[in-house]
This record gives C-alpha cells, sequence and structure tokens, in this order.
C-alpha cells in the first residue's frame, strides 16, 4: 500500500495555500456572473452564505480525520460504509476529481484564449504544456507542489488584492442598494452555484493524513474558506458597483472586463498570471489527489506506475 504521508507533512501555510488556491482559482472568476443573474445586486450575498456551509463540512472533516488517523477519506469509507459500498464511494470520488481537473484544465484554455494572450497557438499545445508540468509536480510529491503553490499564491494574492484597492474610485456603492430588493429565495438561489465550489474543500479529506496535525489542518481550512469567500464577496461587489448588475450578469470574466475601464497599463497581463498560477496548482494538486486515491483504492504499493496514465 503506498503510505507516501508515513515520510512527510506538509504546515499549516501549505495547507492554506494549497485549498484557497484549489478553490478560489475557478469561484473568484465564475461565480459573479451566476450570483449576479440569480439576484441581481443582492448576489454579493451568495459567497457569504456558501461560506458558511463549507465551515461546517470542513469540521465534519476534520472530526473524521480525527477517527480516523493516518487515513484518507479513500481508506476509510469502506471502514464507514462497508468494502463494497466504500469502494464505490470512493472510486465516485475519485472521478469527481478528475471531473474538475479536466474542467480546471478546460476553464485555462478558454481564459487564456478568450482574453487574448493568445490567438493563434492551437489550444492542444496550451493544455499539453500545462499537463507535462502538473505530471511533473505530481511525479515529485505533494511537498514540492505544496511550496511551489504557496510561494507564487501569496503574490498572487497580493497583486489581486492591490487590483481591487485601485478600483475604489470607479465603485458606486448606490449600485448595492436597497439591499435585500431580491428576496430571500432569490438569494438562497444564488447561492447554489458558490455551494457547489466552495464544496471543493472536501480534498482536505485527502489532505488531512499528509497535514502536520489536526489542529493545523482545521485552522488552515477555515483560513482559506475565509480568504475565498471574502475574494468572491469583494468581487462582486466590485463588479456591480462599476459595470452594474445587468452587465455583471452577462460577462464571464468579471476582473478581465473591469481590466478594460482601468487606465492603468498591463492590468490584464497581471490578472492573467495570476490564474495562470491558480488553474497549474488546481490541476497539479488534483491530478496528484487523483493518482494517490486510485493507488489506495486499488491498494498499490506505489503510485508512480499510474501517474502518467492518469495525466
Amino acid at each position: 500500500m503506498n503510505n507516501e504521508h508515513v515520510n512527510y507533512k506538509i504546515d499549516g501555510y501549505m495547507t492554506n495555500a494549497l485549498l484557497a488556491s484549489f478553490v478560489s482559482t475557478t469561484a473568484v472568476l465564475t461565480v459573479p456572473l451566476s450570483a449576479t443573474k440569480a439576484a441581481g445586486h443582492d448576489g454579493w450575498m451568495a459567497p457569504i452564505i456558501a461560506t458558511l456551509s463549507a465551515a461546517c463540512l470542513i469540521f465534519v472533516i476534520y472530526r473524521l480525520g480525527k477517527l480516523y488517523p493516518g487515513k484518507t477519506i479513500i481508506e476509510y469509507l469502506p471502514l464507514l460504509l462497508g468494502n463494497v459500498a466504500g469502494k464505490i464511494a470512493g472510486l465516485v470520488y475519485i472521478l469527481l476529481l478528475t471531473w474538475l481537473a479536466a474542467t480546471a484544465l478546460r476553464e485555462f484554455i478558454a481564459l487564456i484564449f478568450g482574453t487574448g494572450v493568445f490567438t493563434i497557438t492551437p489550444e492542444i499545445v496550451i493544455g499539453l504544456v500545462l499537463i507535462i508540468t502538473t505530471t511533473y509536480a505530481t511525479s515529485s510529491g505533494l511537498e514540492v507542489i505544496g511550496r511551489t503553490v504557496s510561494i507564487f499564491w501569496l503574490l498572487a494574492l497580493i497583486i489581486y488584492l492591490i487590483f481591487n484597492l485601485e478600483l475604489i474610485p470607479l465603485m458606486k456603492v448606490s449600485a448595492l442598494l436597497p439591499v435585500g430588493e431580491a428576496g430571500a429565495p432569490a438569494i438562497l438561489k444564488s447561492s447554489l452555484v458558490p455551494h457547489g465550489f466552495l464544496a471543493e474543500v472536501l480534498i482536505l479529506a485527502m489532505l488531512f493524513p499528509y497535514i502536520r496535525s489536526p489542529r493545523e489542518a482545521l485552522i488552515s481550512a477555515h483560513l482559506a474558506n475565509l480568504i475565498t469567500g471574502f475574494f468572491v464577496t469583494l468581487t462582486i461587489i466590485a463588479a456591480v458597483t462599476i459595470m452594474g448588475a445587468d452587465m455583471t450578469a452577462r460577462s464571464f470574466f468579471a476582473q478581465f472586463s473591469i481590466a478594460d475601464l482601468m487606465p492603468t497599463f498591463g492590468v490584464k497581463s497581471f490578472l492573467v498570471f495570476i490564474w495562470i498560477i491558480g488553474y497549474w496548482g488546481k490541476v497539479a494538486l488534483a491530478q496528484y489527489m487523483i493518482t494517490d486515491g486510485l493507488a489506495k483504492l486499488f491498494g498499490l504499493r506505489e503510485r508512480r506506475p499510474i501517474i502518467l496514465p492518469v495525466a
């Protein structure tokens, strides 16, 4: 059986970086459109509701991690549900991760071409370059992915924060009024998509035995959840107060639409850099979790032989 987590542990900062990067990469980019479609200018409440639900999910994963120390969700599902049902549930979990990785890859390509970064280069080339680099990281181990993401993630976070601070003079807060006009049913409906993205913290159930201590896992996961919720909310508020709810509801990449309205030169380039780092980390982590999960599901002694087929 592959028990790599016996050899090393990642710290709380790496855990926070991995989780926040994994969830926020797609949530910050796509939630503004869906939330404002459902609730108009009240869409900023959607990620707040989803953040509270994600906090409950994190606590459940934490308790399960404490009950089954040193085991990932793939290993303790058969103990919870029985061998057959547990194996099937584990396979479903791995298939979900595979879908997330494939979707993230497709979103990455759409972003690169949709923002005009590349126009002539074939899409397959961009996809292959990303997969080759994430496969190399996967073969090197979780610690390498964690260190890489934690270094660049902090830089990306600072750049995105500065970007939002520069938007303050352009914001018209009156666009958010009256608060609650959409009504409770519409606001709750708008939180469905954010719930889906923030539920991605479920990967904590795979990371748990690799983290230095359960306490660090719990604190880091909650911090990542709060950071993601904050930036998704901030993005929706910025988009609605600058472009209006109607235009935000039609904008696939709200941040890049806002960047077109800014006088600062080269803003889009910095934003693209942020999402290149984010998507690389998301695909790399998902790829690692898939190979590790398959190795544990089928009782393989090593995960290396399946790294390339998974890629």
